[in-house]
């Protein structure tokens, strides 16, 4: 007869943990929201389109820590995965799992109530004029030129890390044009309703051996959001007398200032 616990079996290196009508949790996992976020995460569930897995973890020390990273001086909310939804399975992976799903439905999500860890942060964050974390200070030099694979520069590159993109303009108004507001957008992107691919490709233009961006706004959404490192959709411009025309730096192109109501 076969037993109707939970056992782990071995795929590719990994443990899963197989789900079944006995199995009540994966053991103690959390995920770490913005508190402002976890009502709407509660209702709606938790989406995570960009990685297509929901990742959450047995450490809240480390959890809190990884989000800190990401969201210096935010607050946050823990989440705890109550269940397993039918079907579908979940990858040990380090201090946690890896639940295969792009979307938990808020009924197998609950609110942690239990008493959080102190926050911690790797660095002392630096709050804007907006109360949230001011960009880190550009390096003296600008980023390198991206090489590909035989050390040749790449000049038609399909995706940049956001550290290679600079500003064309010092400030940018704080709606697009269709009227939805920055931080609007901002909100999707972190709760992951939304990625940078469902939302229109930002065009770069080679300009003193600078990748500069003429969609000043969809990149600071973008850098609000993302580290440096993250890689982002991009199209090649052209370096045409539009382009001049809207190429004001006096910040070197690495910040920019949101007018109207901020962000």
């Amino acid at each position: 007869a076969q037993s109707n616990s939970p056992s782990p079996h071995l795929t590719s290196g990994l443990a899963v943990a197989a789900w079944n009508p006995a199995m009540a949790t994966i053991d103690g996992a959390v995920i770490v929201v913005p508190a402002e976020l976890k009502d709407t995460i509660l209702r709606d569930g938790y989406r995570c389109t960009r990685r297509r897995r929901i990742p959450c973890s047995r450490d809240k020390n480390a959890a809190l820590l990884a989000y800190q990273r990401f969201y210096p001086g935010r607050q946050h909310a823990f989440l705890k995965v109550v269940m397993l939804p039918p079907g579908i399975i979940a990858d040990v992976h380090k201090d946690g799992y890896k639940i295969n799903t792009s979307h938990l439905p808020g009924r197998y999500i609950s609110l942690d109530r239990s008493i959080s860890p102190a926050p911690r942060f790797a660095t002392t964050p630096n709050f804007g004029a907006f109360g949230f974390a001011a960009p880190a200070p550009a390096p003296a030099q600008f980023a390198p030129p991206r090489r590909s694979p035989s050390g040749l520069f790449d000049s038609h590159p399909t995706q940049l890390s956001l550290d290679e993109i600079f500003f064309t303009q010092d400030s940018c108004a704080d709606h697009f044009q269709n009227g939805m507001l920055l931080s609007a957008t901002k909100r999707e992107l972190e709760s992951g309703h939304k990625t940078p691919a469902d939302i229109e490709t930002i065009t770069v233009v080679r300009h003193n051996n600078r990748w500069l961006t003429v969609d000043n706004r969809r990149v600071c959404v973008y850098k609000r959001v993302y580290p440096g490192h993250y890689p982002i959709p991009v199209r090649i411009g052209i370096e045409d007398d539009r382009f001049l025309a809207k190429l004001k730096q006096p910040r070197g192109g690495t910040s920019i200032v949101v007018r109207g109501r901020g962000f």
